[in-house]
């Protein structure tokens, strides 16, 4: 379940973002569907009536969403190429919504494990970082050295 990791983790306040982050590319998944599908047999029934197993009177033609009509379907010609790039680019914004989901769902997973491990990690004051310039003794080179120090 989206979210119970925060709380576990005590990190309610990610929960509303985690959500929101998956509804909106579920929704943008759902929409781009529908007009990938309503493109897809836009297409189907223009390429059916170009070759004659069809009409523009026809009971399918009758079904084509009617704002597709206008543009792809003007007087005696049928825009199939328009209709076909379209219908790509509403199956592109698919795949790409599908993606987006994912990658919310995989950074909810990641942050809920990661703040998880780190709840149990050690930030005392013991813990210090010291750098400072020392001179190294091969050919007199000047360096950086790093010290952690743990108590």
């Amino acid at each position: 379940m989206p979210g119970w990791g925060q709380v576990y983790n005590r990190r309610v306040w990610k929960v509303p973002v985690i959500y929101a982050g998956l509804g909106i590319t579920a929704g943008l998944f759902v929409d781009n569907l529908k007009w990938f599908k309503r493109f897809q047999y836009a297409y189907s029934v223009g390429d059916n009536i170009q070759h004659g197993r069809d009409s523009l009177s026809g009971p399918n033609f009758a079904k084509v969403y009617q704002t597709l009509k206008g543009p792809f379907f003007s007087g005696n010609t049928i825009d199939l190429p328009g209709l076909q790039s379209q219908e790509r680019r509403y199956r592109q914004y698919v795949d790409n919504s599908l993606i987006g989901f994912l990658l919310v769902w995989a950074l909810n997973v990641v942050d809920a494990t990661v703040d998880a491990h780190l709840s149990s990690f050690d930030v005392s004051s013991g813990l210090s970082l010291k750098i400072s310039p020392s001179l190294l003794n091969r050919n007199n080179n000047v360096g950086m050295s790093l010290a952690v120090q743990l108590k």
